[in-house]
């Protein structure tokens, strides 16, 4: 019994480092804003991979728009309803849906947006063009606020019961300029280098990642996602936003070099 005390002391001792580690990540963004989406439903539709098709490959988790389907384009993705609590944000936001071991789909409570300018990014940024798609280039797991990211799930017991699972997606912020998708819905844009973005993706837009929260589940390492291991974690988004909100968002944020917080918070 004594041993398995001092074991677990030294998980516990272990693991608060690195909780404590995470406002250092935190402070790399000198500007940023965020907007909070409910969930919105489960669907096995894609219309960023799988266009038109009744059924893509797996069931994805939609956060935002409500009436994505596989037919929505940029003509008509804002003739819908959105759960984001900026009511100007009526983009669609997805991941493949979490399976417990039983094999029932785990619904999410919530998710942020976050619109991040790094302290290193040099240029201005410009709102995200109408109707642009994109498939993450990134992901991480972490057990909540307070506790690290990292690129492989692990048991979020030691950080105590207001710990949860967050499945967080990471895009690519330097666009071409030209293209609203791209045939790998990847290619279109490219991460900036030391702050800068390549010539051949000379126009910078904000930094996007989204976090899925899972408030029941506790140790994702016994969890799968409908598209495989949780390492086949990836995030789609298809810009629904009100421009000029987006852009006003972007300047007053990002380009001034704020922290704004909450999207709807920001005159």
């Amino acid at each position: 019994m004594k041993r398995i005390i001092v074991a677990a002391l030294a998980v516990v001792a272990l693991a608060l480092p690195l909780a404590q580690a995470a406002p250092v990540q935190a402070s790399a963004f000198s500007g940023v804003f965020f907007v909070n989406c409910k969930f919105s439903n489960t669907k096995q539709v894609d219309p960023i991979v799988a266009p038109g098709s009744p059924l893509s490959s797996h069931l994805h988790t939609f956060m935002g728009n409500t009436g994505i389907t596989e037919n929505t384009t940029a003509d008509n993705i804002k003739l819908s309803g959105t759960t984001c609590a900026d009511k100007l944000d009526i983009s669609g936001y997805w991941q493949p849906s979490l399976i417990a071991p039983d094999g029932s789909v785990v619904l999410p409570a919530d998710m942020n947006a976050y619109y991040r300018k790094n302290n290193g990014d040099v240029g201005t940024f410009i709102a995200f063009p109408a109707g642009l798609k994109a498939l993450s280039g990134g992901f991480s797991y972490n057990c909540g606020t307070g506790t690290p990211f990292t690129t492989t799930p692990y048991d979020c017991t030691p950080y105590g019961p207001k710990a949860y699972l967050r499945l967080g997606t990471r895009f690519a912020s330097c666009w071409d300029g030209v293209n609203l998708d791209s045939a790998d819905h990847k290619s279109h844009l490219a991460f900036p280098k030391r702050g800068i973005c390549p010539a051949t993706h000379p126009v910078q837009l904000p930094r996007l990642t989204f976090h899925i929260r899972y408030p029941s589940v506790i140790d994702p390492t016994l969890y799968t996602l409908s598209s495989g291991a949780l390492s086949t974690l990836h995030g789609d988004f298809f810009n629904g936003w009100d421009q000029d909100r987006l852009q006003h968002l972007v300047d007053a944020c990002l380009n001034a070099s704020v922290a704004c917080g909450r999207a709807e918070k920001v005159a």
